[in-house]
Formats: C-alpha cells, sequence, structure tokens
C-alpha cells in the first residue's frame, strides 16, 4: 500500500479499518486491478527510460521506433535496454525490434 498510497497515519488507520469490510473475492479483485495498475505504470517508466537513452545517443528517433518501444512488455524494455549499449545505429534497434517482434510469433 505505501508503494502507491501516501497516507498519514491516521488515513491509514481509516483504510485497514475500511480494507477489513470487503468481501474476500472483492479484496481480491480490487487487490488485482492495483497491480496490474502498478506493472502498467512500471512498463511506462521504462518505456520512457529507454527511449530518453537511445535518443540521447542517436538524437530524435522516427515514430515507428517509438511507437514500436512503447509496444513491448515489461521484460522485453529490460532487454531492449540492455541491447542498447550495443546498438551502433538507430537501424541497429529497428533491427532488434523487428527479431523481437519475429520471435513473439513464432
Amino acid at each position: 500500500m505505501n508503494s502507491y498510497l501516501k497516507l498519514t497515519a491516521a488515513e491509514a488507520v481509516v483504510y485497514n479499518q475500511e480494507l477489513q469490510t470487503i468481501e474476500p473475492e472483492m479484496k481480491d479483485f480490487i487487490m488485482q486491478v492495483t497491480n496490474e495498475w502498478t506493472e502498467m505504470g512500471e512498463a511506462k517508466g521504462r518505456a520512457n527510460m529507454v527511449t530518453r537513452q537511445i535518443r540521447r545517443r542517436f538524437g530524435e528517433l522516427p515514430a515507428e521506433l517509438d511507437d514500436a518501444i512503447r509496444q513491448l512488455t515489461s521484460d522485453q524494455l529490460d532487454h531492449f535496454g540492455e541491447a542498447l549499449f550495443d546498438f551502433k545505429t538507430p537501424a541497429d534497434a529497428q533491427a532488434w525490434l523487428a527479431q523481437c517482434v519475429r520471435s513473439d510469433r513464432q
């Protein structure tokens, strides 16, 4: 809870009291949705980071390359961020992304 809600001590007490009144099935659903939102936010942050890194290295990116980066999963973004150190040109990044798409289709 502390990672996504910034509550005062008094608010945390009320939050925990209210949480105890929720049915277990609903509580599980709420936690699942919250975790999905957290994962989406983390993926967006990773995409922003690798996009900034590749822009710093090669300058402005073609829109297609930027869009392709933002479509990657969290794991793919991690691998792309590591592979970025080996790219000599934006074409290397595009080739990596094309390979990633091809391997996902198989």
